[in-house]
């Protein structure tokens, strides 16, 4: 990947050799100090080329990825399901809008996938329709929560425990 930083190579006696970025050797020098593996020198006029000891400065790798993105937008948005107003990042309700027809943004993936089951439930839709419903096979391996599958998972529960007891 080209960034236009200056590099050299570093050479070793026995034969291996290292690239190293100018800038980040030239504020250890400054600094006296070995950088750490989290700080990220940053150029502050944005030139990778200028290495002025005055152009560079030391950040978290953190709040270098921050300065270097711009501001994200928010929304707020209605659950459609339970009401509640929330934030969101922009990018995350656009594919909501237009033409696609979708219900939502909803203000969490719990009211997404309530909404989606309580759907699928009026229209008579089994969740999954391969298994035998009502086992507690269907609830413990194919995560049904129906509540015939809730119900023979509790009775082989309760059973379990009265054979142990």
């Amino acid at each position: 990947m080209k960034t236009g930083h200056s590099f050299w190579m570093d050479y070793y006696s026995d034969g291996s050799r290292k690239s190293v970025l100018v800038h980040r050797e030239l504020m250890e020098q400054h600094t006296g100090r070995k950088l750490t593996s989290t700080e990220v020198v940053h150029h502050i006029d944005g030139d990778p080329t200028n290495n002025s000891i005055s152009n560079l400065q030391i950040k978290t790798a953190s709040d270098h990825a921050r300065d270097h993105r711009p501001e994200a937008e928010t929304v707020v948005i209605i659950c459609p399901f339970c009401g509640k107003s929330a934030e969101k990042l922009a990018r995350y309700v656009r594919h909501n809008q237009g033409t696609y027809n979708k219900v939502g943004p909803f203000c969490s993936k719990s009211c997404s996938g309530r909404w989606s089951r309580q759907r699928q439930i009026s229209a008579g839709i089994n969740c999954y329709p391969e298994i035998v419903h009502g086992t507690d096979n269907a609830y413990t391996y194919h995560k049904c929560k129906c509540v015939e599958c809730r119900a023979a998972h509790a009775q082989k529960a309760r059973r379990l425990r009265s054979s142990n007891a």
